[in-house]
C-alpha cells in the first residue's frame, strides 16, 4: 500500500517552507510569492528563488504563485544580482518536517524504513502525517511517504502498557497496544489455523502474514476469511 491517496475531500495537508533556513508556516500548498515574501521578512529589492542546488536555480516573480508542491526550499538574493538563467534540469530541495524538526531530501518519495533513518526516529513512535483536521493519518510499515501529499508529520510515543480494545470479525477483544503477533490476534478469537487475518486500514484490506505481527494502538479492525485453493 502506497501513502499517495487522499485522506478525504475537506482535509488539506499541512504545508511550510524553508526559506533561508528558516521555516516558514504557509496557509494553503499554493500561495502568492509575494505573500511568502513578507511571511519570512524578504526585503521587495531581493527575489526569492527555489533551491534546485544548480547555477540555474528557479528565480520567481514576485507577482506570480508558488506551488510548494514542487518544492519547498528557497532562498532570497538581492534582486540586482539575480540574472535569468537557463532553464533548471535539477531536481528541487524538498523539506520534511517531524516534531518542528526538518531534514532536506533530494528525491519525492520515501520508504517508512528510510524516513525514520532520516529523521533517526525510534520504531517505537508512531507516525502520523499532520492535516488540517482531527482525522491525521497514520504512516503504517509498508506506506510510501510522498512529499506531494505533505511535509509535515509529528509522532506520537507507544504506550504498551494501555488496555486497548481491537475488532475481529465483528467482536470486539481486549488487548495490550503495543506490538503483537498475527498468531496471538488469531488465537484471541479463534480463528482457524488455515485461514488468513486481514487488516483494514483507511479502507485498503492488507494480508497479514501468520508469522509477521503488527503495531496495536487500539481500534484496529481485523478480518479472516479462507485462503484461496483451500486451508494449508
Amino acid at each position: 500500500m502506497t501513502q499517495s491517496k487522499t485522506q478525504s475531500d475537506s482535509a488539506s495537508p499541512r504545508w511550510f517552507a524553508l526559506i533561508n533556513d528558516q521555516v516558514i508556516t504557509a496557509p494553503r500548498q499554493e500561495l502568492p510569492v509575494s505573500l511568502l515574501k513578507t511571511l519570512s521578512s524578504i526585503p521587495d529589492n531581493h527575489s526569492l528563488i527555489r533551491d534546485h542546488k544548480s547555477p540555474n536555480d528557479h528565480i520567481l516573480k514576485d507577482d506570480g504563485i508558488v506551488d510548494l508542491s514542487l518544492g519547498n526550499v528557497f532562498y532570497s538574493r538581492p534582486s540586482c544580482d539575480c540574472r535569468p538563467s537557463n532553464p533548471c534540469s535539477t531536481p528541487p530541495k524538498r523539506a520534511f518536517s517531524v516534531d518542528d524538526s526538518f531534514e532536506i531530501s533530494a528525491v519525492e518519495k520515501l520508504s517508512r524504513a528510510a524516513f525514520f533513518s532520516l529523521f533517526d526516529l525510534s520504531e517505537a513512535s508512531s507516525l502520523y502525517r499532520d492535516f488540517e483536521s482531527p482525522d491525521d493519518r497514520k504512516i503504517w510499515p509498508d506506506d510510501e511517504i510522498h512529499f506531494i501529499d505533505g511535509p509535515v508529520f509529528y509522532t506520537k510515543a507507544a504506550c504498551p502498557q494501555d488496555d486497548v480494545t481491537i475488532t475481529i470479525d465483528g467482536k470486539e477483544y481486549p488487548i495490550k497496544s503495543g506490538q503483537s503477533t498475527v498468531k496471538a490476534i488469531k488465537d484471541m478469537a479463534s480463528v482457524k489455523h488455515g485461514d488468513e487475518l486481514v487488516q483494514i486500514i483507511n479502507g485498503d484490506i492488507t494480508p497479514l502474514e501468520d508469522g509477521g505481527s503488527v503495531c496495536i494502538e487500539g481500534g484496529e479492525v481485523f478480518v479472516s476469511h479462507p485462503r484461496q485453493g483451500g486451508s494449508s
